[in-house]
Order: C-alpha cells, then sequence, then structure tokens
C-alpha cells in the first residue's frame, strides 16, 4: 500500500505520525497531495542500509564508517531517489530524522495495523 490509497482517515494519522517524527505539516500535505516519496523514503534508511549490506546492524554513521567503496553506495543512494549530498547529511553527519529511518511503508504498516486492532478490540467488547 502507498500513500494514495489510504483513506482519508489513515492520512491523518500519518499526518499525525510523520509529525510527530519530525516532518513539517506542510511538505507532509504536499506530498501526501502529490502521492510522491522517494523508493528510500518508503523503505526507510534502516531497510535501504539492510539492502545494501544485508550484514549490517546499528546507526546510519556506523554503517557509513564501514562502507568500503562509498561511490557504490552514492550510485546505490540515488537509483533510489537521494542526491550525494543528501546522502552525507543523512549518514556522516547524522541528520536523518526518525520518519526517514523508519520509512513510510512502516509507518502505514503501523497505522494500519492500529486500525484493525482497534476494530478488533471494539468487536470484542
Amino acid at each position: 500500500m502507498n500513500s494514495t490509497q489510504l483513506t482519508s482517515e489513515q492520512k491523518q494519522r500519518l499526518t499525525i505520525l510523520l509529525m510527530k517524527h519530525g516532518m513539517p505539516p506542510s511538505t507532509i500535505r504536499r506530498r501526501l497531495a502529490m502521492g510522491r516519496f522517494s523508493a528510500w523514503e518508503m523503505r526507510g534508511l534502516k531497510q535501504v542500509m539492510h539492502d545494501f549490506s544485508p550484514s549490517h546492524r546499528g546507526s546510519t554513521l556506523r554503517f557509513w564508517n564501514g562502507l568500503r567503496v562509498k561511490e557504490d553506495f552514492y550510485e546505490f543512494m540515488r537509483s533510489r531517489g537521494m542526491s550525494r549530498a543528501t546522502v552525507i547529511m543523512k549518514f556522516r553527519e547524522g541528520g536523518a530524522r526518525k520518519w526517514e529511518l523508519e520509512g513510510i511503508d512502516n509507518l502505514i504498516k503501523k497505522i494500519c495495523h492500529d486500525k484493525d486492532e482497534s476494530e478488533t478490540n471494539a468487536i470484542q467488547e
């Protein structure tokens, strides 16, 4: 499921989650309206690091410092919609926000799961 397939209630819940995770409200509204998130934003940096190096566990800085050939990673991230300057900012300088680490897909799954749980609880009551 992507952001364009969400109900208005789910979009509201995603907006609240993204704000809590550091995304400005104006950016959220624009991105949801256009349904435009980069591949890396959808997957999240934790998953992207795992995709590039399945054995990696740890922070973005630890990942960055462990890269032997940074050019390969720049290209990998470029293909997912991230510029070289942004790679440096998010990985070397530790500038990633919580939502960027988690990814939009995971936040969408969370709000869908929370809704399913609340509906189940309402039925059981």
